[in-house]
């Protein structure tokens, strides 16, 4: 009999066959690995996962050639591949270099041939039937996981301004669908290509410990994890041996012995909501200002023509003012911006709180952080110190509850997840505050 059970997202079907005397398990027979059970396969001897059946005989054309022709349809035509040549090589109907009766996107051009979810499908058109990762070998980072040998079309990048987590070192890639552009009409909330990957890798203490993804699957807008499957985002705890890492949905804690937390799946939106396709790091604000740096930044990609609209001549998004106000604002900005910001976790509680600095600020005095915090009354704070009224209070980082909650960690503290250790960048932050009068 058969029975299917739903298991974390995962429908499992298993069938069970009893007669008098025995019972065996048919689920453990697949003789050609080709991830179709023998007593549903019609090659069970040959993999031919696509199981065409070209005669309608139910035996597969792969192993079908009962006419002789060499075609294995059983039409007698000779032409296997069905495209009308009689030749059985293939045609290349999308221009990739790859035979159709071969191309695991016959009519997308996709030389790399990524399959990410190894369904037989290549990711430029496959666009349904997607399931969760289950390692991160299986999503295209790594060409080769044992040698680190990233995949085709994967590049690094690195933003101007670094997350704080508790001292990780962190290594991050992208890789765009070939043929694609990022859609840059809001230079400030770029929207990205379906089929876009996004990774962060974490090293901790010396041992490399997480690895997070960001894909966007389908069109549409982001905030919440999967109700619309417009973006699939999860962490990948590395193995001690480091031969791969393995999804966790419901996150991990002190991660290879380390202090290093990785986050539950449900909780990527928590810091990633104000963003419409959830790349905090991947913006122009955070890629301005790198010309003549290895990877991808602000030039590289309108040189390239990844955007689809270039920045306008001479536009300057780098964060303005001198090396104290840009150190201060790039802090507030990558640690705080993302949730206070329209849309963000942070603007439910604080919606006129705004830290996030934007490609139109080219004076401190314009941005967020100086308008809407430096001499600002605190709105919300439940357990609020007497003494400290002001968001930033000018000369003062003591009484600014800015500095405050980013100095100490606990229950008050800011960000308010993931971090165990004060970030040394407040320091910067005090050095501002001390210079506004």
């Amino acid at each position: 009999m058969g029975s299917l059970r739903v298991i974390s997202g995962w429908v499992l079907l298993s069938l069970v066959f009893t007669s008098p005397g025995c019972s065996f398990n048919e689920k453990q027979t697949d003789t050609d690995n080709d991830s179709i059970l023998d007593v549903d396969d019609n090659c069970p001897f040959d993999a031919n996962k696509d199981q065409i059946d070209t005669d309608g005989d139910s035996i597969g054309d792969v192993c079908d050639d009962t006419n002789g022709d060499g075609d294995g349809d059983g039409d007698g035509d000779g032409d296997g591949d069905g495209d009308g040549d009689g030749d059985g090589d293939g045609d290349d109907l999308d221009g990739d270099g790859i035979a159709d009766n071969e191309d695991n996107c016959p009519a997308d051009s996709n030389p790399d041939q990524v399959d990410s979810d190894q369904d037989g499908i290549g990711d430029v058109c496959d666009t349904g039937d997607i399931t969760n990762y289950e390692q991160l070998s299986q999503t295209g980072l790594f060409a080769d996981i044992a040698t680190q040998t990233l995949g085709p079309g994967v590049e690094p990048y690195t933003p101007n301004d670094s997350l704080w987590s508790d001292a990780a070192e962190k290594a991050r890639w992208i890789r765009l669908p070939p043929g694609t552009v990022i859609n840059t009409s809001n230079m400030d909330d770029w929207r990205f290509p379906v089929g876009t990957k996004i990774w962060k890798e974490f090293t901790s203490s010396g041992q490399r410990v997480e690895t997070r993804l960001i894909e966007i699957r389908n069109p549409g807008e982001g905030n919440n994890n999967g109700e619309d499957n417009h973006i699939w985002a999860g962490s990948f705890v590395w193995r001690a041996d480091g031969a791969d890492a393995d999804f966790a949905m419901n996150g991990a804690e002190n991660i290879l012995g380390t202090n290093h937390d990785a986050p539950a799946a449900f909780d990527c939106s928590d810091c990633h909501q104000g963003q419409s396709d959830w790349a905090l790091g991947f913006s122009a604000v955070q890629l301005a200002g790198q010309s003549g740096n290895e990877g991808l930044h602000l030039t590289a990609l309108a040189e390239q023509g990844l955007l689809s609209q270039n920045p306008p001549n001479g536009s300057d998004y780098t964060i303005p003012g001198n090396a104290v106000e840009r150190a201060a604002l790039g802090f507030l900005h990558v640690n705080c911006g993302h949730c206070h910001t329209p849309g963000g976790r942070g603007a439910e509680l604080v919606p006129n709180l705004l830290l996030k600095m934007r490609t139109t600020d080219q004076t401190v005095a314009s941005t967020g952080a100086f308008q809407t915090a430096v001499g600002q009354p605190v709105v919300f704070w439940p357990n609020r110190p007497d003494q400290i009224t002001n968001r930033i209070e000018p000369g003062n980082p003591d009484l600014s509850a800015t500095y405050f909650r980013a100095s100490i960690r606990g229950a008050e503290q800011m960000p308010p997840d993931f971090t165990e250790v004060v970030p040394p960048g407040v320091a910067a932050l005090a050095a501002w505050i001390n210079t506004l009068n």
